[in-house]
């Protein structure tokens, strides 16, 4: 791994930062974080605690903290608090005691955040991150996909740049709206508001790295504005999206 590298893999539900730390003010976000210090250990800090220092932290939804530096190097793993990953964090008690949470991390799984490759099998490393917290493996096991349910999801993929009620796509596949929504959140963990949120942010990024500006980026992803796609995303990463512009040249992305 380049020092100068920075990788973003970028699901429906979560996203993988691995690189230098990026913005070291104190923030909060929506998406549940996992960090790791890829060398040397994390430094950071919650509201009215003292600085903590640690090879990896458990940070909940919406909770305020601050990376004060330390680790030059980094791996920051975000998912969607209504996805099923998080889901099992919730149910294993893992985010019960307190919202920011130091613990430990093997040097196995430190080496393959440093070494892991886009084209790898990511799905596999956020398992077994996961299981580092005594979640049993089970438990992130994902179902084939419903046949109705993929054709929904290829109609909102084909159309981000419009509003889809769960009437209009359960008529679509003849299924009532409530029979709609309990099989698309039972098939891919979340329900049909964030999943097309997730797909705008994915496709947002996408148009940005083939060289939108921020406006046709938030544009053709089906945002309202640009202002709309940058509240979206720095409120799930506690990053700006100028940051994918700032260092295009650097940033390997990849989406699965």
């Amino acid at each position: 791994m380049a020092a100068s590298e920075f990788l973003l893999i970028l699901g429906t539900d979560c996203l993988l930062y691995r690189g230098p730390p990026v913005d070291g003010a104190a923030h909060r976000h929506h998406a549940i974080q996992l960090a790791v210090g890829l060398g040397e250990p994390l430094r950071l800090r919650a509201p009215a605690q003292a600085e903590r220092i640690a090879g990896a932290a458990l940070i909940d939804a919406d909770a305020p903290h601050q990376l004060l530096g330390g680790a030059p190097q980094l791996a920051l793993l975000y998912l969607e608090p209504e996805s099923r990953w998080a889901g099992a964090l919730r149910s294993g008690r893992a985010l019960a005691a307190q919202p920011l949470q130091v613990h430990p991390v093997s040097e196995s799984l430190r080496a393959r955040l440093r070494g892991f490759q886009p084209e790898q099998d990511f799905p596999a490393l956020c398992a077994d991150w996961l299981t580092e917290l005594g979640l049993p493996k089970e438990t992130m096991a994902v179902a084939p996909l419903d046949a109705r349910v993929e054709r929904v999801i290829a109609h909102l993929r084909q159309h981000l740049d419009q509003r889809h009620s769960a009437a209009a796509l359960g008529r679509q596949v003849a299924l009532s709206p409530h029979r709609l929504m309990h099989l698309f959140r039972a098939a891919t963990g979340l329900p049909l508001r964030r999943y097309t949120l997730w797909l705008r942010l994915r496709a947002a990024v996408a148009a940005a790295l083939r060289g939108a500006t921020l406006t046709e980026a938030a544009h053709r992803a089906g945002f309202s504005d640009s202002a709309h796609f940058s509240r979206s995303f720095r409120a799930h990463f506690g990053l700006p999206p100028r940051f994918l512009f700032e260092h295009r040249d650097r940033l390997v992305v990849r989406f699965r």
